[in-house]
């Protein structure tokens, strides 16, 4: 069960990292993106049939972080601020399955 949990938060992270690529860095590392922005937040909301919870997108931002796949800037205001990581674009790359 713990297994299962832990590769369905990755998948969350992995398409949350995909969306925020897409949308705001656009296969950059200078570019900044907000994975809980409500476009991101949208988007995956029509890629699973339901939008994630506000405690799934946590998660999958501190998976992120933990990875190494996006970093933070300091300039959030409203909500964190990240730039995503030469170890993110690669984990993209990569095939999920």
């Amino acid at each position: 069960m713990t297994q299962e949990v832990i590769r369905g938060s990755e998948r969350l992270a992995w398409l949350v990292l995909r969306a925020v690529n897409r949308a705001q860095a656009k296969d950059s590392t200078v570019r900044l993106v907000a994975p809980r922005d409500p476009d991101i937040v949208d988007e995956l909301g029509r890629e699973l049939g339901l939008g994630p919870t506000e405690e799934e997108l946590v998660a999958a931002e501190e998976y992120l972080l933990e990875q190494g796949y996006i970093a933070p800037t300091g300039l959030g205001v409203t909500m964190d601020i990240y730039t995503v990581t030469l170890a993110g674009l690669d984990w993209l790359e990569r095939d999920l399955t």
